[in-house]
């Protein structure tokens, strides 16, 4: 499996930290510069570099932004997330827990087929409510 590497645009960027990497508070996903968020792939945030943390991370920073601009309550990550293993016959595990305790408190469940039809409907549900994607 390749190395996770920042792109290129984001690595040149003035954004970036050591690495290439955006460094944002992993709470709050504020970086050094003011009014500015990142949240997800191009972070170097500890949770795994997963959907479901992006969303999770994204959902904050929008918060966050707006809570900056009209006074309302800010937000903070708790690294608290899962994510889906695939496995052969129609069998999926998830990792699950809080990302940022240390050391970590994640689980790794059996994989099991109610798991897998769990993993399913989370891909189905965001097909269709993110890219308006009808599934069958």
């Amino acid at each position: 499996m390749p190395q996770a590497v920042p792109p290129q645009v984001v690595a040149d960027s003035p954004l970036a930290g050591e690495g290439g990497w955006v460094r944002p508070d992993c709470e709050t996903l504020l970086t050094r510069f003011e009014r500015v968020y990142a949240a997800g792939d191009c972070t170097a945030s500890p949770p795994p570099k997963a959907g479901i943390f992006a969303e999770a991370e994204a959902r904050v920073a929008a918060r966050n932004f707006a809570a900056e601009i009209d006074g309302g309550p800010g937000d903070r990550f708790n690294g608290t997330g899962y994510c889906f293993l695939e496995f052969p016959g129609q069998r999926a595990s998830a990792l699950e827990g809080p990302f940022f305790a240390q050391p970590p408190e994640v689980r790794l469940a059996e994989p099991d087929t109610e798991t897998f039809v769990r993993k399913q409907a989370f891909e189905t549900e965001r097909l269709r409510d993110w890219l308006d994607v009808g599934v069958s």
